[in-house]
Order: C-alpha cells, then structure tokens, then sequence
C-alpha cells in the first residue's frame, strides 16, 4: 500500500546537523528513513525512524537495538552491493509512493559521498520527484522549467549547469540577473548571486540547473 505521508525525510550517516536544526525542521507527519549510521544521529536527538535502511556497517549496536525493540522496519543489504545506503534509501521512499523527498546529514564526511548525494537530486528530478538536500549552512535542489524561492538573508545563491548547456535563463529576485542567458557545465559564472528582493524566481527554457543557497 501507498505510503499517505507527503513528505519522505532521510537521515543520512554524514555531519551531524544541530539538533535544534533538526527538530525545527523534521516533523512528526514525515515518514523518516535512516540510511545506516544516519540511524544513530535520529537516536541520539530522540527521532523515531519509519525505516532504517543499509548494510549496517556503520550504525552502533546500540542504535540498531532500540529500535528494533520499538518496532522499527530494517531493511538489511549486503555490504557488497551496487548502490550507496542513500540510494537504498531513496528507492524505499520511491517504492512507498515519495513524490517529494528531503536528504538531510547528507553533507560533510567523506566528498564521494557528498558528491554522491548531490547528483541523486538529478536522478529523483528526472523521475519527476521534488527532491533537496538541507543542512544549517546548505539548501541544494535542482531546477527544471522554473523554480520560486525564498533566499534567506545572509545566504547567497549558486547556479550550476547539471546539463552541458542550461539555455534561456531568467532570474528576478536576484543582484546579478540574467535574461535569457546560458550558463555552461563546468565554468563558474553562476556563483555567489546575492538575494535583491524577498523571493527570487529562475526560469530556463532548456537543460537543468542545480542550485545551491549557502549561509555565509
């Protein structure tokens, strides 16, 4: 059966985000699935996962006991497998009907898997599937056809090309617009725009955009 929630949440075994972050943010209506060692972060703030998910390589004992005792779902891989326990994760939100699905503690630690996670909001985006990464300092998502946001103050605005040619680019909101521009894999001139007014709006005729807010 379907999942009813909106909103699928995971967990991921990267930096820890501050538990005030966290608890400001997960809500108890979310379905929350842990990705391995992302299980002993939900332990430590008081979360109770809907799933926990991986080759349990990385998660304590201690974590993988309670909440086995409290009756959580594991869903053990072997750890040679071909996928990362984040994946493993994101395809069990898919499986339980995800249409919008939020990766947190996915940044920091090892940069494979940071990069690794950052290119798994492209595969949920070509699935039709809302997707983004949070953390205190970080808000990545992928943009298609167009995108309205809020751009914190004191955060700054990155674009970046996921497609060799992002073309027909129009920004408002932003300190440095573009109309009808092209940005191109692999250069930086998206870099560090500044919010000029309370939302900020991106529109693109083709390709894809991967933007990224940063608090500085």
């Amino acid at each position: 059966m379907a999942q009813t929630k909106e909103r699928f949440v995971i967990m991921v075994g990267g930096e820890m985000e501050p538990e005030e972050f966290l608890k400001s943010y997960i809500s108890p209506d979310d379905y929350l699935i842990c990705a391995d060692s992302g299980a002993d972060w939900a332990y430590q703030l008081g979360f109770s996962p809907s799933a926990v998910v991986g080759d349990f390589d990385s998660v304590s004992d201690e974590a993988k006991a309670f909440f086995r005792d409290k009756g959580c779902l594991f869903i053990p891989y072997p750890a040679e497998k071909d996928w990362t326990d984040t994946e493993i994760a994101i395809d069990h939100a898919l499986e339980r009907g995800a249409r919008e699905i939020v990766l947190t503690c996915a940044l920091g630690g090892r940069v494979d898997h940071e990069i690794g996670n950052v290119y798994l909001l492209e595969k949920l985006a070509k699935g039709g599937v809302k997707s983004k990464i949070v953390s205190r300092m970080h808000t990545i998502f992928v943009i298609e056809g167009s995108a309205e946001f809020k751009v914190e103050e004191g955060r700054t605005v990155s674009l970046f090309a996921l497609t060799d040619e992002a073309t027909g680019i129009t920004t408002e909101g932003l300190k440095y617009p573009l109309q009808n521009g092209k940005l191109i894999r692999g250069t930086s001139l998206g870099i560090s725009n500044e919010l000029a007014a309370d939302r900020a709006y991106v529109e693109l005729k083709g390709g894809r955009l991967l933007a990224v807010q940063v608090r500085v």
